[in-house]
């Protein structure tokens, strides 16, 4: 059954790409059409092609083959459907008034050329530019039409309009829409999905976690400098991933320790409250070594006494001097972890009257955590030394060897391509980036105070460490700096 919903599903997707395929094409033939007088010097008011040169031009350029236009011609209402703007084009064409017609396609040439200017404008660096100043190097007619429409008539280029904003980007910054796999719009929805799912019971373990190592770090065993930091993977990032991996990184958490006699402390802590699936010691050549975890959160049924947190923290300090309370601090956060977590269970499901339910509620709701843990020294040789993820962005893989030279051009040009595409999505975006892009993270000093979550552009200086904000950028700079001095 699930099988054959799938493939009706994906049947109807195909269909519906096919008949935005063919109006775009008309769209497009309709405006060239229109256009062509108008570079030749003839006066578009005076003229619009009527619907039968447009049949015609549409079979003389290819634009429409034979079977393309026929399926056009027996299912109109589904290529021009009446929720969408482009419906105003297909209404002029059924009725015989040619004032309404040119005006549909004055507007369409407007827009597009509108959309035109944007792009030069992106390209040449004026990412703060708005709609306003594109408009304002538009010929005199076409800034009338534009700031005297009440509403915008898409033409094949303009369905931009519609698009994501990185999508507006791509646009922007490449000239043509982006072409996007079937399956594409699945994953997304099953990610959006998943995450909504998910994401209340990660912050509450992340909370937990940043209350048991506050606690370690009051008997010493946490370092004051030691750091807690957790992501929300962003859409892009997940759906890359091996697909023996699926979605079971999207929830992450980091901590960086001062030394190497925390790292049995912390690892062992969080290792006694996940189920583990997957545990990997990494130590590259490139000086990269950590610790990695992946599993859910363990024990929500039982009692405190019979996690194995509780058998962890008595064999490690139950014998211990100044240790004594310990313990009893350790169980009454579990015991506020655990209540929150089946109180969030509850939204989510009835009523939780027998224990015998949560073990399959836990399955279903809470998230596999990617835990990884390393000194705050590899921390550092990760963001922009040997270990640097920029170090082999954009590498080939069939090469081998790259010249010292050409290793500095490869990371050079992949820097200029995140900045440039990053300052483009935060012009058209009003300055906040996509969730899908950059996903949610947050960062705990231990300090008593939980944790932070972090603004879109430190998230995006997280995982680029080179990349400037585009407001310093835009900032005018004295031509003799040290004019003002003397």
């Amino acid at each position: 059954m699930v099988n054959l919903k799938k493939e009706e599903n994906d049947k109807n997707i195909e269909e519906k790409t096919k008949y935005d395929d063919i109006r775009r094409k008309i769209l497009s033939a309709a405006k060239e059409l229109f256009l062509n007088p108008i570079e030749e010097g003839v006066e578009p008011k005076q003229k619009s092609p009527s619907k039968k040169e447009l049949r015609a031009y549409l079979l003389q350029k290819g634009i429409l083959t034979p079977e393309e236009l026929k399926l056009y011609e027996k299912n109109q209402e589904k290529v021009f459907p009446e929720y969408i703007s482009e419906r105003q084009f297909f209404d002029a064409y059924q009725s015989q008034k040619m004032d309404k017609r040119r005006e549909v396609l004055l507007r369409m040439v407007a827009e597009d050329n509108l959309l035109k200017k944007q792009r030069e404008l992106v390209q040449q660096g004026n990412t703060s530019s708005s709609i306003k100043d594109a408009i304002s190097l538009l010929p005199e007619d076409e800034q009338n039409i534009l700031k005297s429409a009440t509403r915008a008539i898409y033409s094949t280029t303009a369905a931009i309009m519609e698009l994501s904003s990185e999508d507006k980007a791509y646009y922007f910054l490449h000239g043509s829409l982006p072409t996007k796999e079937i399956s594409d719009s699945e994953i997304e929805k099953t990610y959006t999905e998943f995450v909504a799912q998910q994401r209340e019971y990660f912050e509450i373990y992340i909370n937990f976690i940043s209350k048991l190592l506050c606690e370690l770090k009051k008997y010493r065993e946490v370092n004051d400098s030691t750091k807690l930091s957790a992501r929300i993977k962003a859409l892009d990032s997940a759906s890359k991933n091996d697909s023996a991996k699926a979605l079971d990184d999207i929830f992450g958490m980091e901590i960086d320790f001062c030394t190497e006699s925390e790292k049995t402390v912390i690892e062992s802590i969080i290792a006694s409250t996940l189920n583990i699936t997957k545990v990997k010691n990494h130590k590259k050549d490139n000086g990269y070594k950590a610790y990695h975890c992946t599993g859910s959160p363990a024990d929500i049924k039982v009692n405190f006494e019979d996690t194995k947190l509780f058998k962890h923290i008595q064999e490690r300090y139950g014998n211990k001097q100044f240790f004594n309370n310990l313990k009893n601090n350790m169980s009454k956060i579990w015991n506020e972890y655990k209540a929150s977590i089946i109180a969030e269970l509850q939204k989510d499901s009835l009523p939780l009257n027998e224990q015998s339910n949560i073990e399959e509620l836990t399955s279903q709701f809470l998230p596999f955590v990617e835990f990884q843990s390393k000194t705050i020294a590899v921390a550092l040789e990760a963001i922009n030394g040997t270990a640097a993820h920029f170090d082999y962005k954009g590498k080939d893989a069939q090469v081998e060897e790259e010249t010292p030279e050409e290793k500095a051009k490869r990371i050079e040009e992949y820097k200029e391509s995140i900045q440039k595409k990053f300052s483009t999505l935060i012009a058209l975006s009003g300055g906040k980036i996509p969730f899908s892009q950059v996903g949610v993270m947050w960062e705990d000093t231990l300090d008593g105070k939980g944790l932070r979550s972090l603004s879109n552009m430190e998230i995006l200086k997280h995982i680029y460490p080179f990349f400037i904000d585009p407001k310093d950028l835009e900032e005018e700079q004295p031509e003799n700096p040290g004019a003002e001095a003397r």
